[in-house]
């Protein structure tokens, strides 16, 4: 339920193609549903697949400075991350705590994060 909100969120208040970082589980459904760009989405239309989810698994784990989250949202120029319980079953990562990053968006266990600096 909450997935969905932050998704129909997604869809009325950002710009089309925006980059958005989340799970593969909820990147799969960012374009269909919200009209922006998933990082890590259906494996035949995310160029570097395998890539981009070893990134997005230290993303949300352990495997990354904040320093280093940051640049690879720069370099993918990523506008928003997801945050809810299939990105918090990768890893111990809390965005909250980025100063790069804004909560654009609360609903229940879902925050969508907006990225201050890019």
């Amino acid at each position: 339920m909450y997935k969905r909100q932050a998704l129909g969120w997604l869809e009325t208040n950002t710009s089309p193609d925006e980059v958005v970082l989340s799970s593969f589980v909820i990147g799969h459904f960012i374009p269909g549903l919200t009209g922006d760009q998933a990082f890590l989405g259906n494996a035949v239309m995310t160029l570097d697949f395998n890539r981009k989810r070893d990134q997005v698994a230290a993303f949300f784990g352990d495997g990354m400075t904040e320093a280093e989250r940051a640049a690879l949202l720069r370099q993918y120029d990523v506008r928003y991350v997801f945050h809810g319980p299939a990105e918090r079953a990768l890893g111990p990562y809390n965005p909250a705590r980025a100063s790069f990053l804004e909560p654009a968006f609360r609903a229940g266990e879902v925050v969508v994060y907006v990225v201050r600096e890019r």
